[in-house]
C-alpha cells in the first residue's frame, strides 16, 4: 500500500498538470469575461433628424438610434422622453458630451412640442 502511495505521489501532479492548468486559465478567462461591460455606446456628431413626429440621433457606429417623439403633452425638459430600443437612453450614455448631446435633442424636441 505504502508502494501505491509513492507512485500516486509522485506521478499524479505530473501527469495531470496541464489538464488542470488548462482548466484554471480557462476559468479565468471566462470569469474575466463575466465581469467585463459591455462597451458604453456614443452619439454621433452629424446632428438630429426630424421625420414624422420624431427627432433621431444616431449611435457611432450602429444602424440605431436615439429618439425622441414630439407630444404636446411635454411642457418643461423633465417630461422629455429619450428612448434607445424602447428604453430610457439618458443612462446609458455617460461621457459628457453624449449627455450634452441628449440635452439638446430633448429641447428640439420640446420646442417642436410646444409650438406645434
Amino acid at each position: 500500500m505504502k508502494n501505491i502511495a509513492l507512485f500516486l505521489h509522485s506521478t499524479w501532479p505530473k501527469a495531470n498538470f496541464w489538464p488542470l492548468s488548462g482548466t484554471v486559465l480557462c476559468m479565468a478567462y471566462l470569469s474575466g469575461c463575466a465581469t467585463s461591460s459591455a462597451p458604453k455606446l456614443t452619439l454621433s456628431d452629424l446632428g438630429t433628424r426630424y421625420w414624422q413626429g420624431t427627432f433621431y440621433l444616431s449611435v457611432e457606429s450602429l444602424p440605431s438610434s436615439i429618439q425622441c417623439d414630439v407630444n404636446i403633452a411635454y411642457q418643461s425638459l423633465v417630461d422629455v422622453f429619450v428612448r434607445y430600443k424602447g428604453k430610457d437612453a439618458e443612462v446609458l450614455f455617460d461621457s459628457d458630451e453624449d449627455k450634452a448631446k441628449i440635452q439638446a435633442l430633448k429641447q428640439k424636441c420640446l420646442d417642436k412640442s410646444i409650438f406645434k
